[in-house]
């Protein structure tokens, strides 16, 4: 049985594994050493790809002026003393990369020169995974296609346009794009559904900066067409790189959900090496009560629809979460069944809460209107999103009390349910 001290080291570095493997670094294993640097490229990664990761301030200039996320800055710089670490006192080689972060991390951060260092960390990532041991189990996911007949109804239209912009700009730079969730499946709910899409970044566009930062402005473009399922939608595609697959942890899209998937290309399986994921699935867990603790805090949640939205949809996708943590991989929908036995009753009550707050959750038809005319009259698929600042838009009244009767308690059930895994 662990003592108070060691599960309270354990819970430290579930919280930020990076943090904490700098600051005991001693105690770290190779293995896990490895994995953190891998997780931290695909943080940065995706959150240079992503076009809601812009600051603000530079969503309405884009593309006439380009900036980076301001996380990036700070975990660059966390990674890069883990990477001096590594290479001194475990006989990693990750010279490449330290040469050129430390030529270019200090100074101003533009995208061409992050391309640059991601460019040259997957390089050295990929050279040294093969330094470790670790459990190898060969993976082959087969999936379907998209069917252009099963979306030709108004809502499903614009799969269709991403289905044709993908595979006529992306192809060269993706060696898969998926369609996967509840647009894939077909059991979305028009007016709350968004578009779940998943990217593999062949290996030539990840070593090869000038590539990479092609497929940025390509993925900022592609936007557009999310923002026509879903004017609220509040993320972008999710990717991982070929060398990924090669040393994969579920945590970052589970096998289920990719079964339950359809490509936009002409691929309907993926080959992956799978890794554990021990690490990833309690960090990914985490991240969530601390958005429930500032939804306590600001009562963000109740200013309008696109926040409204983002807390159901993180109060949906806790269960499974969890029960991603602790190694069982389900599929979101039949998540509820089996979280069920272990909630108490005001818990459960919760989530019933949250699935009647998604029915009543309805868009604005002059968002939704508003929303198609700039996409297609605007190269910046961002100007959509200032409907919000522009237009009166607070949610309902019914609406924003049962949100604000249940805020308190999904932190409690949060937390809660965290404590019982670290």
């Amino acid at each position: 049985m662990k003592s108070g001290d060691d599960n309270n080291k354990e819970a430290k570095f579930y919280q930020d594994p990076l943090f904490h493997c700098i600051h005991n670094f001693d105690s770290c294993k190779d293995e896990n050493i490895i994995y953190i640097i891998q997780d931290e490229l695909h943080i940065l990664l995706n959150s240079f790809l992503d076009p809601l990761e812009l600051p603000n301030k530079f969503k309405i200039i884009y593309p006439f002026i380009d900036s980076l996320p301001e996380v990036v800055k700070k975990r660059l710089q966390a990674l890069f003393l883990l990477l001096k670490k590594s290479s001194d006192k475990r006989g990693f080689n990750f010279n490449d990369s330290l040469r050129f972060l430390h030529k270019n991390y200090l100074f101003r951060l533009n995208p061409e020169i992050f391309a640059k260092i991601l460019s040259t960390l997957y390089c050295d990532l990929n050279a040294n995974i093969h330094n470790i041991n670790y459990r190898k189990k060969l993976k082959i996911v087969e999936f379907g296609k998209i069917k252009d007949e099963e979306y030709e109804t108004t809502f499903l239209k614009p799969i269709l346009l991403l289905k044709s912009f993908s595979r006529k700009y992306l192809s060269k730079y993706l060696q898969n794009f998926i369609l996967h969730g509840s647009l894939s499946t077909l059991d979305y709910v028009e007016g709350w559904s968004d578009v779940d899409t998943y990217a593999i970044i062949k290996r030539d566009t990840i070593l090869d900066w000038r590539l990479l930062l092609k497929l940025r402005k390509l993925t900022f473009k592609n936007f557009r067409y999310f923002l026509l399922i879903d004017p609220y939608q509040h993320h972008g595609t999710f990717f991982v790189t070929e060398i990924d697959t090669q040393f994969y942890p579920q945590a970052y899209l589970p096998f289920i959900v990719l079964k339950n998937s359809k490509s936009f290309f002409d691929s309907e399986k993926i080959e992956f090496i799978e890794r554990s994921e021990d690490i990833e699935r309690i960090f990914k867990l985490r991240e969530t009560p601390e958005i429930f603790k500032k939804a306590y805090i600001t009562n963000f949640h109740l200013k309008n629809y696109y926040l409204a939205k983002l807390y159901i949809s993180y109060l949906l996708i806790f269960p499974t979460y969890y029960l991603e943590a602790k190694g069982i991989h389900v599929y979101k929908r039949d998540s509820f069944k089996l979280i069920k036995r272990e909630l108490k009753e005001k818990e459960w009550n919760i989530i019933e809460i949250a699935s009647k707050c998604r029915k009543l959750y309805t868009k604005k038809q002059l968002l939704q209107q508003f929303t198609s005319i700039t996409i297609n009259m605007q190269e910046n698929p961002f100007m959509s999103l200032f409907i919000h600042f522009l237009f009166k838009n607070d949610i309902q009244k019914e609406f924003a009390q049962i949100l604000r009767s249940i805020t308190k308690d999904v932190l409690l059930f949060s937390e809660r349910m965290l404590r019982k895994l670290v």
